[in-house]
């Protein structure tokens, strides 16, 4: 008898013990301020083996005359699951997405999605916007940008020489008149040594004769 409540208590407090799970929110897209929501969905799948990956393929649509702007999902898995959530198919302006679950350490997998969306002409009015095409390829930005520096800091360079030129800097301090030039100076040693060299060599020739 003792045994018997003993094992009817175990299995109560087993019974009545909280589970415990966990909840992953997922949002793909661009909220724009007039988005409206679409439609949605929810499903709950129990996994036959906990220890093997399960996959959800879940298709989103929108309304006629509308594309969806972005996407919410929220999933819930036990306490130990994981969850992985990939855009298979599908952007921001797309009519549909198609996104994929993939739950493991869990015995289910419960879901639900949420849709939004705006009129397909106003999307294109806001995407013409906000969106600016880059036509240049990451190399060929990356060479303008060199390109530009370098023009940059030659005309940094060059205004300040210009500036240095005008105010006089790269001019030597001006000479005393009475003092010439010492390049001139030293032509001028060279010439009156020559000179009177020449003028001693015709003196003993005329000697000589």
């Amino acid at each position: 008898m003792y045994k018997l409540v003993m094992i009817s208590c175990v299995l109560v407090m087993v019974a009545g013990w909280p589970q415990m799970f966990a909840t992953n929110t997922f949002k793909v897209g661009i909220e724009y301020q007039n988005s409206l929501p679409m439609g949605g969905g929810s499903e709950r799948y129990r996994h036959r083996n906990n220890l093997d990956p399960f996959y959800v393929t879940v298709t989103a649509s929108a309304k006629n005359g509308y594309v969806i702007t972005y996407l919410e999902v929220e999933t819930t898995t036990d306490i130990t699951g994981e969850v992985e959530f990939d855009l298979v198919q599908g952007q921001t302006g797309s009519k549909t997405m198609v996104f994929q679950l993939i739950s493991n350490q869990t015995d289910f997998l419960k879901y639900n999605y949420l849709v939004y969306g705006i009129r397909e002409e106003e999307y294109k009015k806001l995407h013409n916007i906000i969106t600016i095409q880059m036509r240049n390829s990451s190399a060929q930005l990356l060479f303008h940008n060199c390109f530009m520096i370098i023009v940059l800091i030659t005309i940094k360079i060059r205004s300040s020489y210009d500036s240095n030129l005008a105010a006089g800097r790269f001019f030597t301090r001006p000479m005393p008149e009475n003092v010439s030039h010492p390049i001139i100076v030293s032509w001028k040693c060279v010439y009156n040594t020559q000179y009177r060299k020449l003028r001693q060599r015709d003196s003993e020739s005329w000697g000589d004769i």
